[in-house]
């Protein structure tokens, strides 16, 4: 499938694009090569391929939402650049 310059300056004036000559012509090509395998790509017989394999469907390992004290603040603290009374210190972000 061949794309025209015509269509490519449409697609960049509706996609708010300044193109150049020479952009329009590299996109012109470009874009009907991806056409053209797209169009190739269809035409496969895909009709018994098995679906891939998702990891979505396996069951998911947590463990329960329990709150626990923390006893080793001082250590989870140790690479802080600033900390003051087992609160990390952050630099003011706004004005």
């Amino acid at each position: 499938m061949a794309l025209d310059p015509d269509a490519i300056r449409r697609l960049a004036t509706l996609s708010r694009l300044a193109l150049s000559d020479d952009e329009v012509a590299g996109y012109s090509e470009s874009l009907s090569d991806i056409l053209t395998v797209l169009d190739r790509l269809k035409g496969l017989p895909v009709g018994d391929a098995a679906p891939l394999a998702s990891p979505l469907a396996l069951p998911q390992a947590l463990r329960p939402d329990e709150a626990q004290p923390v006893t080793h603040r001082e250590a989870l603290q140790a690479g802080a650049p600033a900390t003051d009374n087992g609160f990390f210190l952050v630099p003011k972000v706004l004005s």
